[in-house]
């Protein structure tokens, strides 16, 4: 019997995700990080460091689309295959500007349904047991995560090469373990507000 998928070590990350996501100044927002501009004389990764650096993280292509399924916009990122699938619905909040990533949510996967602790007595697998290693998404893959069941926000996310062009400022990024475990390569469509009518 072959052994299961290996969990990865550490998840420096775990502790304060959230707080990893909030940009710096007066008008703090709640984000992705951007690519990092290259350094003077940066040389391009070479073969094997390419080869790594897409071993060790996942380009997603993510449409966001409202309860009454309009597409609103587009992010994509690269994200550690670390990160749990619990780590990943914070992510897709900061892709997108939602600061409250506290409400239930599951995700549609062709290897099963997984979903927030509190649903997942009920309708599958836990979330936070789960890492991106673990479902071995490929090129092309693609899976739902519909969030906020309020609300309904519906993300469709496909798998994609993580483009050459943002691989250097990936391997400066994942160099500083302090880092967030993603990174926003692309954006499409200003992002609705998360609570349009709320009152407060």
């Amino acid at each position: 019997m072959s052994p299961g998928p290996q969990k990865p070590a550490q998840r420096p990350w775990a502790a304060d995700l959230h707080d990893r996501f909030w940009t710096g100044g007066r008008r703090s927002r709640f984000a992705l990080p951007k690519p990092p501009a290259p350094r003077p004389g940066t040389r391009a990764p070479s073969a094997p460091q390419a080869q790594r650096l897409r071993a060790d993280w996942l380009g997603l292509r993510v449409d966001l689309y409202d309860y009454a399924g309009d597409h609103r916009c587009q992010r994509a990122f690269a994200v550690r295959r670390a990160c749990t699938l619990d780590d990943l619905a914070t992510i897709i909040c900061a892709a997108f500007g939602r600061n409250d990533d506290e409400h239930l949510y599951f995700y549609e996967l062709a290897q099963g349904r997984y979903s927030h602790p509190a649903l997942a007595q009920n309708d599958g697998s836990t979330a936070t047991r789960i890492n991106l290693a673990d479902v071995e998404l490929r090129h092309g893959d693609r899976f739902t995560h519909t969030y906020d069941m309020g609300d309904h926000w519906q993300h469709t996310c496909r798998v994609e090469t993580i483009p050459a062009a943002v691989l250097g400022a990936l391997r400066i990024h994942a160099a500083d373990a302090a880092a967030a475990p993603a990174l926003q390569y692309a954006s499409r469509g200003r992002a609705p507000r998360q609570y349009p009518h709320a009152d407060w």
